[in-house]
């Protein structure tokens, strides 16, 4: 199941609220793929683009975190860090495994409640205090 993008999802930054926005269209697509098990070049090429996506995504975040001397930046950084390593790992997933789509989705959808729900959520908070939108 897609996962729909709204105004709750935002954190009241413009640029980061667009990347977000993309980068859950990459994530749905990704979840799409990995539900349908078509794991052709369509799918490496979409791995190579989430991964690439989210790591520009991510400086981004961290440039504007040191810009403006972010508190919690380094946990912030760590979770980027991982996130990337276990769609890595995600991307190499037997995928004949009955449960391994549902279990793709699950993470998604738990970083996303996790990380952009609380943790970019405060980001942005801290960001909108400084006068930045």
């Amino acid at each position: 199941m897609e996962v729909q993008w709204s105004n709750e999802l935002t954190v009241g930054i413009e640029s980061l609220d667009a990347q977000h926005e993309y980068l859950i269209g990459l994530l749905n697509d990704f979840i799409r793929i990995t539900h349908a098990r078509e794991f052709d070049e369509d799918y490496q090429d979409l791995v190579f683009r989430l991964i690439s996506s989210y790591q520009d995504h991510f400086k981004y975040e961290e440039d504007l975190m040191r810009k403006h001397q972010y508190p919690d930046a380094s946990e912030h950084e760590t979770d980027h860090s991982q996130f990337i390593v276990l769609i890595n790992m995600m991307s190499t997933f037997h995928y004949d495994e009955v449960n391994a789509p549902d279990a793709v989705e699950k993470f998604i959808r738990k970083w996303l409640s996790d990380h952009l729900m609380e943790k970019d959520k405060a980001l942005g908070m801290y960001l909108n205090e400084r006068g930045v939108y």
